[in-house]
């Protein structure tokens, strides 16, 4: 076994290892389990190779790889790369069905039509689909280059691990870690950074998938201790892909750098009255990051988002106030001019019921 590959290489290592020296009858739900394993060792790889490992149609491994990205467990890629060794974009898809109840309902859809123009595929059932892409696309419109952020307030492009925080310095750390699996490298070693950049008393605040909460508590724990498990809940069950849970909640995962169990005060189920996603679908709710600034942070705290995204937590401790300092980095540059947009245009931000 070679040294240095995960733990899901090693796995993908010993499928190829078998299905190359001996036919393998396998069962359609052990077959599925191994091609997403395989997926999500070499998501690089084309669908074709990984169809002609396992013997099977280009149109299944796209299947399991469709399932993979909307559990988020693997993230949508730009390109592939084939038998070859070439890399290769992946297409888009341009052609779209829309499903209306009648021909009034399509009218009032035509502006939004009109905005989204070429961005639309697949089946779309549900006409606030529409609403709600073309809502975004004009609020992406008006993002523009904010040259000044309040004093209070620090953003960084870069990586977590390069974020410019002091060590023992951080009151709260609030963030919304990437979901999927295949960012638990990045949850070790960012509750590493979280213990080196807390106070003693310090506390570390994420949201994450249901499906991932055993993997990212491991991590977690690996040097932060455990405080508690909160939710953030919606209005409407969501069905999950496998089809036989309506999902309805989002685990919310404090812990600290102490030992000691602390007190934190805080009604432990939030309900958010509005899903906030006018720039991003991983937008999370303003009035969730408020509630939880205030009441988890003191005046004058310096609270960190090592995962930025549009900056909802940046804006609400700008709202929040009363001499609390924000630092927050994210890789991408788009992000970072959302973020400065909304601390220079929102000032509400709802309340939690």
């Amino acid at each position: 076994m070679k040294i240095g590959l995960s733990d899901y290489e090693k796995k993908a290592l010993a499928i190829e290892l078998n299905l190359w020296r001996r036919s393998i009858q396998l069962t359609k739900a052990k077959r599925d389990e191994l091609i997403e394993i395989y997926l999500i060792a070499h998501s690089d790889l084309s669908d074709i190779q990984i169809a002609d490992l396992f013997g099977v149609s280009q149109p299944t491994i796209n299947r399991r790889r469709k399932r993979l990205i909307q559990k988020n467990r693997l993230s949508q890629k730009k390109e592939t790369i084939d038998k070859n060794g070439v890399k290769k974009k992946v297409p888009k898809k341009k052609t779209a069905s829309l499903v209306v109840k009648n021909k009034n309902e399509f009218d009032k859809l035509k502006p939004n039509l009109s905005e989204l123009s070429g961005d639309l595929s697949g089946l779309i059932r549900k006409p606030g689909t529409i609403k709600s892409k073309a809502d975004r696309k004009r609020n992406l419109k008006k993002v523009k280059q904010t040259k000044s952020i309040p004093a209070n307030i620090e953003l960084h492009q870069c990586d977590f691990r390069n974020l410019p925080v002091k060590p023992g310095t951080v009151d709260l750390i609030l963030t919304d870690v990437v979901w999927g699996i295949s960012a638990k490298d990045d949850w070790f070693a960012l509750a590493e950074c979280a213990k080196k950049w807390l106070k003693p008393k310090g506390l570390f605040v994420s949201l994450i998938g249901a499906v991932t909460l055993p993997d990212f508590l491991d991590a977690v724990r690996k040097h932060l201790h455990y405080q508690h498990t909160g939710s953030m809940v919606y209005g409407n069950p969501r069905p999950m892909l496998s089809g036989d849970v309506f999902e309805q909640w989002r685990p919310l995962v404090i812990a600290s750098r102490t030992k000691k169990k602390l007190h934190l005060g805080i009604v432990d189920t939030l309900f958010p009255k509005e899903a906030d996603k006018q720039y991003d679908d991983w937008q999370q709710p303003l009035s969730v990051a408020a509630y939880l600034t205030e009441n988890l942070s003191k005046p004058d705290a310096v609270i960190v988002d090592p995962h930025l995204g549009t900056g909802t937590n940046a804006v609400a401790c700008n709202l929040i106030g009363e001499g609390r300092k924000f630092i927050g980095c994210d890789n991408e540059a788009k992000k970072i001019k959302i973020a400065r947009h909304r601390l220079a245009t929102e000032d509400s931000y709802g309340e939690c019921r």
